[in-house]
């Protein structure tokens, strides 16, 4: 099974992403889109080795390249993913200019395809890209499992069309949750790290109205699991049951463990870089959030954040 988390960053994608991890039948991925970037520079695996010296990713590109015969460590987008665009650890020999405008023709495809109903002849095909895309992220799951001898995957890479895609493929064996934050929250983290207030307001509102659009008209109540950062902060263990619950499967204490340190994720968030943490809700938006930005926010996002259910 692949549980596949769709949420706009640090709304707490990577925390959840550990946490599920955590079970010892799961492993978590991390955004798994930017495994070939993680491989092209070589970056820390949450384990503290490089991807290169991880064994736990040793095997499973000694799996491909005997499997494939592609070797992912010379050739590491041989096997390309869905489109991932980095913002702060870039390939710029991958992610160029042309690959940015590609992703965006993509993106705006993908959003009229899963926007018509589920086999209807207004659905358009998928890009063959993006199709060959899905196939690899298949098989390099089937890869991982076998590999690491796991029952379930956890995948944070944020995309909502990927996630429609691959569950699209594979119906039976993917799960999907959507994971929301307070937009104020995510509105002053992205502001107080050097974006804009119009930047910021934006991306929080175009990510979850896509989000909110597409995932609930694709896929089926059973398969979708939603779940607000600030209720699993406040109840971890009932939050957590009832994700297992979900996914079928059985809670263990384990899973309110916050360490990385144990797992090996690429990408995401830094705290996957930290061998052990804590639990704790971060407000900081309550106290440091001018009223001036409250103000902004409010005006121009405050409606959705409200049927997201932030209505304070």
């Amino acid at each position: 099974m692949i549980c596949l988390i769709c949420s706009i960053g640090r709304s707490g994608s990577t925390l959840l992403d550990v946490l599920i991890g955590s079970h010892p039948q799961g492993a978590s991925l991390g955004e798994f889109s930017f495994l070939g970037k993680a491989i092209s520079l070589d970056q820390p695996c949450s384990c503290g080795e490089p991807i290169s010296a991880c064994r736990n990713w040793q095997a499973v590109l000694a799996d491909v390249a005997s499997d494939r015969g592609t070797d992912l460590r010379t050739t590491p987008y041989a096997l390309q993913q869905w489109d991932a665009v980095a913002s702060v650890v870039i390939d710029h020999d991958h992610q160029t200019r042309w690959y940015r405008l590609r992703t965006k023709l993509h993106s705006a495809a993908c959003d009229l395809r899963f926007s018509a109903p589920p086999h209807s002849m207004l659905r358009l095909p998928l890009a063959p890209t993006l199709a060959q895309g899905v196939d690899n992220t298949l098989y390099l799951y089937e890869t991982v499992m076998r590999q690491w001898d796991k029952r379930f995957l956890v995948d944070s890479s944020k995309n909502v069309h990927k996630a429609l895609a691959v569950h699209e493929a594979n119906p039976s064996d993917v799960r999907i949750i959507f994971l929301t934050r307070d937009g104020r929250g995510v509105f002053h983290s992205r502001h107080s790290s050097g974006f804009s207030a119009r930047e910021s307001a934006r991306a929080w509102f175009r990510y979850n109205r896509r989000a909110q659009s597409l995932l609930t008209r694709n896929l089926p109540d059973e398969h979708l699991f939603r779940m607000r950062y600030e209720d699993l902060m406040a109840d971890p263990p009932g939050v957590m049951r009832s994700l297992c619950a979900f996914l079928k499967i059985d809670f263990v204490e384990s899973m309110l463990e916050v360490t990385p340190g144990k797992q090996h994720p690429v990408n995401g968030n830094d705290m996957r870089l930290k061998p052990r943490q804590e639990l704790r809700l971060d407000e900081r938006w309550k106290t440091d959030l001018s009223a001036e930005d409250r103000t902004y926010f409010d005006r121009h996002t405050g409606s959705l954040n409200a049927v997201l259910g932030y209505s304070d």
